[in-house]
């Protein structure tokens, strides 16, 4: 275990997630507690990921969303 990036893991998969739900770019008045929790459980495979190789190799998008059974990263256009 290679704890290297973790916590930068951590962050960017919490902002990808939550941009992903249309949560970044304003308040966050319409957050909800499942949206909150689903964003961390995301950010926190995403973390265990990255410790499960050695130095700082963050998982790629499809990598994680397939990982972490995200079917929908990104909302559809």
């Amino acid at each position: 275990m290679d704890t290297v990036g973790a916590g930068d893991s951590f962050t960017a998969g919490l902002l990808h997630r939550l941009a992903a739900l249309g949560h970044l770019g304003g308040r966050l008045d319409a957050l909800s507690l499942e949206d909150v929790t689903d964003s961390c459980s995301f950010a926190a495979h995403v973390a265990a990921v990255t410790c499960s190789v050695h130095g700082a190799n963050p998982p790629w998008v499809d990598e994680a969303a397939m990982e972490a059974g995200v079917e929908q990263l990104l909302p559809h256009a």
